[in-house]
């Protein structure tokens, strides 16, 4: 049997309410058709909810090379009746398994941006720090501007905030755009990472990190910094 191509249109797909069509059945062959006609709905992936808002992350399954600029944008959108400003910090983190390759955190009423570690006794590299709170047991560094001349590091990646933004939705607005430019470096050669988003907000709601896209066998030979 032949299959007819797909064609795409112009037609948004809502969050909640998906799109229908329908698919009219002939030309039968040793078989019987009850029914001619069938339905057939598309519906978008559900929005990805935590208790401070939705969010959104793009792009959410690159496959950059060792050294590639990669910009992961962040779209938070905190709640109906509450605006952006409501919000006090975005965490953004990369874990490969039990071992957190980079994690930065930004912070709303300061617009700095600072790398974020567990703080473990004896100073153990080694220990799984997947279940480390964002307000405990937690260090940092005390944080720079969205298109500063900084690097902020690790073994595994890079921030480069000169190449970083933040933008908020106005005053009024529900959303803040977060663009972080992420390199890979050597250490990280041949892994696959998980990205985890979780943020606070000023009513004091805190969020566990939820997974939010991930990165497949990172290849070397990419461009050099």
């Amino acid at each position: 049997m032949e299959v007819p191509p797909i064609l795409s249109d112009s037609v948004s797909e809502s969050q909640f309410v998906p799109e229908v069509f329908f698919v009219d059945l002939s030309a039968r062959s040793n078989a019987k058709i009850a029914d001619r006609t069938g339905q057939c709905s598309i519906v978008s992936p559900p929005p990805r909810f935590t208790v401070t808002g939705g969010f959104d992350l793009s792009s959410d399954n690159a496959t950059p090379t060792l050294g590639e600029t990669v910009i992961y944008s962040i779209v938070w959108t905190v709640p109906d009746g509450r605006v952006w400003r409501d919000l006090k910090t975005i965490d953004f983190r990369i874990r490969d398994r039990n071992k957190t390759a980079l994690w930065v955190r930004w912070e709303e009423s300061t617009d700095l941006i600072s790398l974020c570690q567990k703080q473990s006794p004896g100073n153990n590299s080694d220990q799984d720090d997947g279940n480390a709170k964002r307000a405990t047991g937690v260090v940092s560094t005390p944080g720079d501007l969205p298109g500063s001349d900084v690097l902020l590091s690790t073994e595994f990646a890079e921030l480069d905030l000169s190449q970083s933004s933040t933008v908020g939705s106005g005053t009024d607005g529900q959303t803040v755009t977060l663009n972080l430019a992420v390199r890979f470096l050597d250490k990280a050669a041949w892994r696959s990472f998980d990205f985890e988003l979780a943020a606070t907000d000023d009513l004091f709601n805190q969020d566990e990190f939820v997974r939010a896209g991930k990165v497949q066998r990172i290849r070397p030979g990419g461009p050099k910094k």
